[in-house]
Parts: C-alpha cells; sequence; structure tokens
C-alpha cells in the first residue's frame, strides 16, 4: 500500500504545485493585459484631448481676441461674433464628453466647411478642392484630426493670408494636404503667444500610421508651410 501510496502522493504534490504556478503566470499575464488596456486608453485619451479640445480652444481664444477687437472699433459685428462664440463653447463642452467616453463621429464635410470659415474669418482666405469623397469612417476621422491641427497650427504659429487645403486620389493613394504662407521663425512671437512645442504632429503621424499611410511636413521658400499626409484608398 504504502508503495503505491508514495507515487501517488508526489504526483498529486506535484499537480497542486504545477496548478499554482500556472495560476501565478496567469494572473502575472492579466495583470499586463490590464497595464496595456490602461496605458492605451490613457494615450488615446491624451491624444484626442490635445488634437479635439486643443483646437477648440485655440480657435476660442482667437474668437474672443477678435471681439474684443471688434468691440474697442465700436464695430457692429460684435453681436454675430459672440454668438459663434456661444456655439464654440457649446461644441467644446461636447467635445469633452466625446473625448471621455471615446465616441468619433466626425464629418469630413463639416470638417472642411469649418476650416475655412475660421480661417477666413481670421483674415486668412482659404481655397479648397475636394476630388476624393466616399472614404471609409476610420479615414474620416483621421483627415478630420489633420484639418483640425493644420488649422490650430495656421492660427497660432504663422501670420497666413493664404491656405490651400487639397484633397486627392491618385493611383490608389489618397493625399490631404494643407499648404500655408506666413511662416514665422521659431524665436518670434506668434499673434502675442510664444511659440511652443506640442504632440500635434506625432499625435497625427500615428494617426495615419494605423491607416498604413504616413505624415509629411515642410517649410518651403519664402515662408510656405506643407503638412500632407497619404494612406492606401483601400483599408
Amino acid at each position: 500500500m504504502w508503495a503505491a501510496a508514495v507515487p501517488m502522493i508526489g504526483l498529486a504534490e506535484y499537480a497542486l504545485v504545477s496548478l499554482a504556478a500556472r495560476a501565478r503566470r496567469l494572473l502575472s499575464a492579466q495583470t499586463e493585459m490590464v497595464r496595456r488596456a490602461v496605458g492605451l486608453e490613457r494615450r488615446r485619451f491624451t491624444r484626442d484631448l490635445h488634437d479635439l479640445v486643443g483646437h477648440r480652444l485655440a480657435v476660442l481664444v482667437l474668437k474672443i481676441e477678435l471681439t474684443q477687437r471688434l468691440y474697442d472699433d465700436g464695430d457692429t459685428r460684435v453681436r454675430d461674433e459672440i454668438k459663434e462664440l456661444l456655439d464654440l463653447a457649446r461644441n467644446l463642452t461636447g467635445d469633452v464628453r466625446s473625448v471621455a467616453h471615446g465616441l468619433r463621429a466626425s464629418s469630413l464635410e463639416t470638417e472642411l466647411s469649418s476650416a475655412r470659415a475660421v480661417l477666413e474669418s481670421t483674415g486668412v482666405r482659404c481655397q479648397i478642392k475636394v476630388t476624393c469623397r466616399r472614404l471609409p469612417a476610420e479615414a474620416t476621422e483621421v483627415l478630420a484630426y489633420v484639418l483640425r491641427e493644420g488649422v490650430t497650427n495656421i492660427l497660432r504659429h504663422t501670420r497666413a493670408r493664404e491656405c490651400a487645403i487639397q484633397l486627392v486620389e491618385r493611383d490608389g493613394l489618397v493625399r490631404l494636404s494643407m499648404t500655408n504662407d506666413g511662416v514665422m521663425p521659431p524665436y518670434r512671437r506668434d499673434r502675442g503667444e510664444a511659440r511652443s512645442g506640442g504632440n500635434g504632429l506625432l499625435n497625427l503621424g500615428e494617426r495615419v500610421s494605423e491607416l498604413g499611410g504616413w505624415l509629411d511636413a515642410t517649410t518651403g521658400q519664402r515662408g510656405l508651410f506643407r503638412l500632407a499626409v497619404y494612406f492606401p484608398r483601400n483599408l
């Protein structure tokens, strides 16, 4: 009996030890998965907060400055500007809610119209050319972020007077480009604020790479700046 019992006891102990080791490995794996999920969510929140809410705040500040100047000059457009400020504030509330809950519902047509309206309200003439439509929802979302970031950079870091936005497709590749003049040297102050670095282009690069594409930002002669993103049509 002892001869039969000893191996059985040893086998049972081995099974218990193996089960405990497996439980520890499983717990460690689950902890790592939770840690990664938390890190990804934190990154999403930070990125969306910068790309969406940051854009609205920049536009809101510029609109307030414009309204103040109009008021000081006794311009009758003050009432219209105040109405736009209220609309921006309401949109900002919705943006914060969408970032908090991870909601995404951007319209490319709306973003293009908004980009034109915001730029032209600050004295920047905007030309838009669109020959590529009916893009996948994930591509539309990324392009909306590109437009917001591009407009924010123009308003904050340039003294632009002209901006050209093009959304075209060629050889199965979609390209959105924004070209503007009036680029200021890094050491100068832009529209009353010191120019500061940020994560805007880095965030855009990450978003575009998720579509299998890339981002290109170049500064040319005569103070021209061009922001362009490329990605395949068929995602």
